[in-house]
Protein backbone atom coordinates (compact mmCIF):
# COMPACT_ATOMS: atom_id res chain seq x y z
CA UNK A 1 0.00 0.00 0.00
CA UNK A 2 3.31 2.27 0.89
CA UNK A 3 3.73 1.87 -3.03
CA UNK A 4 0.67 3.35 -3.58
CA UNK A 5 0.67 6.26 -1.78
CA UNK A 6 3.75 7.53 -2.62
CA UNK A 7 3.03 7.43 -5.88
CA UNK A 8 3.48 3.67 -7.95
CA UNK A 9 6.57 3.81 -10.44
CA UNK A 10 4.62 3.08 -13.38
CA UNK A 11 4.72 4.82 -16.95
CA UNK A 12 2.80 7.44 -17.76
CA UNK A 13 0.82 5.33 -20.06
CA UNK A 14 -0.10 2.72 -17.47
CA UNK A 15 -1.55 5.53 -15.30
CA UNK A 16 -3.49 6.76 -18.25
CA UNK A 17 -5.16 3.23 -18.76
CA UNK A 18 -5.19 2.07 -15.23
CA UNK A 19 -6.50 2.75 -12.09
CA UNK A 20 -3.85 1.65 -9.64
CA UNK A 21 -5.33 -0.08 -6.36
CA UNK A 22 -2.79 -1.17 -3.69
CA UNK A 23 -3.49 -3.12 -0.47
CA UNK A 24 -1.61 -4.49 2.45
CA UNK A 25 -1.70 -8.48 2.53
CA UNK A 26 -3.49 -9.75 5.91
CA UNK A 27 -1.44 -9.94 8.81
CA UNK A 28 0.95 -6.75 7.10
CA UNK A 29 1.31 -2.76 8.10
CA UNK A 30 -2.14 -1.69 7.98
CA UNK A 31 -4.05 -5.27 7.53
CA UNK A 32 -4.37 -6.80 10.76
CA UNK A 33 -0.29 -6.57 10.91
CA UNK A 34 1.65 -9.65 13.16
CA UNK A 35 2.80 -8.56 16.27
CA UNK A 36 6.02 -10.01 18.13
CA UNK A 37 7.77 -9.20 21.49
CA UNK A 38 11.03 -7.91 20.78
CA UNK A 39 12.40 -9.51 24.27
CA UNK A 40 11.31 -12.76 22.76
CA UNK A 41 12.31 -12.14 18.61
CA UNK A 42 16.15 -10.96 19.70
CA UNK A 43 16.61 -14.34 21.81
CA UNK A 44 16.82 -15.77 17.92
CA UNK A 45 20.09 -18.34 17.92
CA UNK A 46 23.06 -18.12 15.56
CA UNK A 47 21.44 -18.17 11.99
CA UNK A 48 24.05 -20.90 11.03
CA UNK A 49 23.30 -24.18 12.17
CA UNK A 50 26.28 -27.01 12.82
CA UNK A 51 25.04 -29.86 15.29
CA UNK A 52 21.59 -31.31 16.12
CA UNK A 53 21.87 -28.74 19.29
CA UNK A 54 21.99 -26.07 17.03
CA UNK A 55 18.87 -27.62 15.10
CA UNK A 56 17.38 -28.41 18.42
CA UNK A 57 17.81 -24.46 19.72
CA UNK A 58 15.91 -23.51 16.59
CA UNK A 59 13.13 -25.23 16.58
CA UNK A 60 12.26 -24.46 20.74
CA UNK A 61 13.24 -20.86 19.90
CA UNK A 62 10.27 -21.36 16.67
CA UNK A 63 7.88 -22.91 19.48
CA UNK A 64 8.09 -19.42 21.48
CA UNK A 65 8.07 -17.17 19.14
CA UNK A 66 4.99 -18.60 16.90
CA UNK A 67 3.34 -19.18 20.33
CA UNK A 68 4.28 -14.99 21.26
CA UNK A 69 3.07 -13.79 17.91
CA UNK A 70 -0.28 -15.88 17.70
CA UNK A 71 -1.08 -14.94 21.33
CA UNK A 72 -0.30 -10.85 20.60
CA UNK A 73 -1.56 -10.63 16.83
CA UNK A 74 -5.02 -12.88 17.21
CA UNK A 75 -6.93 -15.51 15.19
CA UNK A 76 -5.30 -13.87 11.71
CA UNK A 77 -2.71 -15.34 12.69
CA UNK A 78 -3.28 -18.73 11.79
CA UNK A 79 -4.90 -17.12 8.31
CA UNK A 80 -1.84 -15.23 6.88
CA UNK A 81 -0.41 -17.49 3.92
CA UNK A 82 -0.21 -17.36 0.26
CA UNK A 83 -3.56 -18.50 -0.47
CA UNK A 84 -5.34 -16.56 1.84
CA UNK A 85 -3.88 -13.27 0.73
CA UNK A 86 -5.26 -14.47 -3.20
CA UNK A 87 -8.95 -15.04 -2.09
CA UNK A 88 -8.13 -11.29 -0.38
CA UNK A 89 -7.21 -10.41 -3.88
CA UNK A 90 -10.51 -12.06 -4.99
CA UNK A 91 -12.55 -10.15 -3.05
CA UNK A 92 -10.87 -7.03 -3.86
CA UNK A 93 -11.23 -7.30 -7.85
CA UNK A 94 -15.00 -8.22 -6.94
CA UNK A 95 -15.38 -5.39 -5.12
CA UNK A 96 -13.75 -3.15 -7.74
CA UNK A 97 -16.64 -4.75 -10.22
CA UNK A 98 -13.84 -6.60 -12.39
CA UNK A 99 -14.32 -9.38 -14.39
CA UNK A 100 -10.87 -10.17 -14.32
CA UNK A 101 -7.77 -8.90 -12.31
CA UNK A 102 -4.88 -7.26 -13.61
CA UNK A 103 -2.02 -7.36 -11.09
CA UNK A 104 1.94 -6.46 -10.55
CA UNK A 105 3.41 -7.73 -7.94
CA UNK A 106 7.50 -7.86 -6.75
CA UNK A 107 8.71 -10.76 -4.57
CA UNK A 108 6.31 -11.89 -2.30
CA UNK A 109 3.90 -10.39 -3.93
CA UNK A 110 4.64 -13.19 -6.45
CA UNK A 111 4.04 -15.90 -4.60
CA UNK A 112 0.69 -14.68 -4.18
CA UNK A 113 0.04 -14.21 -7.52
CA UNK A 114 0.89 -18.29 -8.61
CA UNK A 115 -1.45 -18.63 -5.89
CA UNK A 116 -4.43 -16.45 -7.27
CA UNK A 117 -3.85 -17.95 -10.94
CA UNK A 118 -3.50 -21.46 -9.47
CA UNK A 119 -7.33 -20.92 -7.47
CA UNK A 120 -8.89 -18.47 -10.09
CA UNK A 121 -7.08 -19.38 -13.49
CA UNK A 122 -10.38 -17.50 -15.29
CA UNK A 123 -10.17 -15.09 -13.60
CA UNK A 124 -7.02 -13.73 -14.81
CA UNK A 125 -6.42 -10.64 -17.58
CA UNK A 126 -2.83 -10.28 -17.03
CA UNK A 127 -0.01 -10.36 -14.71
CA UNK A 128 3.56 -9.09 -14.18
CA UNK A 129 5.70 -11.18 -11.79
CA UNK A 130 8.41 -9.18 -10.73
CA UNK A 131 11.42 -10.57 -8.92
CA UNK A 132 9.59 -14.11 -9.01
CA UNK A 133 9.58 -16.31 -6.26
CA UNK A 134 8.78 -20.02 -7.71
CA UNK A 135 6.42 -21.66 -4.96
CA UNK A 136 6.87 -25.08 -6.98
CA UNK A 137 10.65 -26.01 -5.96
CA UNK A 138 11.20 -27.67 -2.61
CA UNK A 139 13.46 -25.28 0.70
CA UNK A 140 16.95 -26.29 -0.60
CA UNK A 141 16.16 -25.52 -4.82
CA UNK A 142 14.94 -22.30 -3.60
CA UNK A 143 17.89 -21.61 -1.66
CA UNK A 144 19.67 -22.73 -4.48
CA UNK A 145 18.47 -20.50 -6.83
CA UNK A 146 18.35 -17.58 -4.41
CA UNK A 147 22.21 -18.08 -4.06
CA UNK A 148 22.92 -18.26 -7.49
CA UNK A 149 20.71 -15.06 -8.39
CA UNK A 150 23.06 -13.30 -5.46
CA UNK A 151 26.22 -14.27 -6.92
CA UNK A 152 25.37 -13.11 -10.25
CA UNK A 153 23.94 -9.91 -8.56
CA UNK A 154 27.59 -9.56 -6.98
CA UNK A 155 29.53 -10.37 -10.10
CA UNK A 156 27.64 -7.13 -12.08
CA UNK A 157 28.85 -5.48 -8.88
CA UNK A 158 32.33 -6.23 -8.93
CA UNK A 159 32.63 -5.46 -12.82
CA UNK A 160 30.75 -2.60 -12.15
CA UNK A 161 33.52 -0.98 -9.61
CA UNK A 162 36.43 -2.60 -12.39
CA UNK A 163 34.86 0.27 -14.94
CA UNK A 164 33.62 2.78 -13.27
CA UNK A 165 35.31 5.84 -11.11
CA UNK A 166 31.70 6.29 -8.95
CA UNK A 167 32.77 3.19 -7.30
CA UNK A 168 34.76 3.96 -4.19
CA UNK A 169 36.52 1.18 -4.59
CA UNK A 170 37.82 1.29 -8.26
CA UNK A 171 41.14 0.14 -8.75
CA UNK A 172 41.24 -2.67 -6.15
CA UNK A 173 39.75 -6.07 -6.21
CA UNK A 174 36.78 -6.34 -4.66
CA UNK A 175 36.38 -10.08 -3.93
CA UNK A 176 39.48 -10.04 -2.26
CA UNK A 177 38.55 -7.29 -0.47
CA UNK A 178 35.10 -8.84 0.50
CA UNK A 179 36.28 -12.35 1.25
CA UNK A 180 39.11 -10.62 3.90
CA UNK A 181 35.84 -8.65 5.67
CA UNK A 182 34.11 -12.33 5.04
CA UNK A 183 37.00 -14.05 7.00
CA UNK A 184 37.16 -11.29 9.77
CA UNK A 185 33.54 -11.88 9.88
CA UNK A 186 33.86 -15.42 10.81
CA UNK A 187 36.52 -15.19 13.39
CA UNK A 188 34.32 -12.68 15.21
CA UNK A 189 36.98 -9.55 14.40
CA UNK A 190 34.44 -7.45 12.36
CA UNK A 191 32.94 -4.36 13.79
CA UNK A 192 29.93 -2.19 12.14
CA UNK A 193 31.25 1.29 12.36
CA UNK A 194 30.83 2.83 15.82
CA UNK A 195 29.21 -0.08 17.54
CA UNK A 196 31.95 -1.59 19.49
CA UNK A 197 29.73 -3.70 21.92
CA UNK A 198 29.06 -6.74 19.64
CA UNK A 199 30.63 -7.90 16.07
CA UNK A 200 29.56 -7.65 13.05
CA UNK A 201 28.53 -11.23 11.72
CA UNK A 202 29.30 -13.30 8.63
CA UNK A 203 25.42 -13.69 8.04
CA UNK A 204 24.83 -10.23 8.72
CA UNK A 205 27.60 -9.11 6.70
CA UNK A 206 26.08 -11.52 3.77
CA UNK A 207 22.99 -10.01 4.29
CA UNK A 208 24.60 -6.60 3.17
CA UNK A 209 25.97 -8.00 0.07
CA UNK A 210 22.45 -9.23 -0.80
CA UNK A 211 20.17 -6.38 0.19
CA UNK A 212 22.17 -3.56 -1.53
CA UNK A 213 22.50 -5.25 -4.87
CA UNK A 214 18.67 -5.62 -5.30
CA UNK A 215 18.07 -1.81 -6.13
CA UNK A 216 20.90 -2.17 -6.97
CA UNK A 217 22.71 0.53 -4.43
CA UNK A 218 25.87 -0.40 -5.46
CA UNK A 219 27.46 2.93 -4.83
CA UNK A 220 26.15 2.29 -1.03
CA UNK A 221 26.96 -1.16 -1.28
CA UNK A 222 30.61 -0.09 -2.12
CA UNK A 223 30.99 2.86 0.19
CA UNK A 224 29.75 -0.06 2.86
CA UNK A 225 32.12 -2.04 2.61
CA UNK A 226 35.05 0.26 2.44
CA UNK A 227 33.55 1.73 6.10
CA UNK A 228 33.56 -1.79 7.23
CA UNK A 229 37.23 -2.18 6.14
CA UNK A 230 37.85 1.28 8.25
CA UNK A 231 37.69 3.88 5.50
CA UNK A 232 35.59 6.61 5.65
Amino acid sequence: MNDVLRGPGFSEEIRRRFDVVGHDPRGVARSNAVVCSASVYNRMPDPIMRSQADYDRWIAYNRTLHADCRQRTGPVYDHVDSADVARDMDAIRAALGEWRLTSYGVSYGTLAQQMYAELFPDRVRAMVLDSNMDHSLDVRAFQETEAAGVEDAFDEFAAWCDQDTACVLHGRDVRQVWQGLLGKAQRGELRHPGVTDRPLSAHNLLWFGAVLNEGPAWRRLAQVILALEGGP
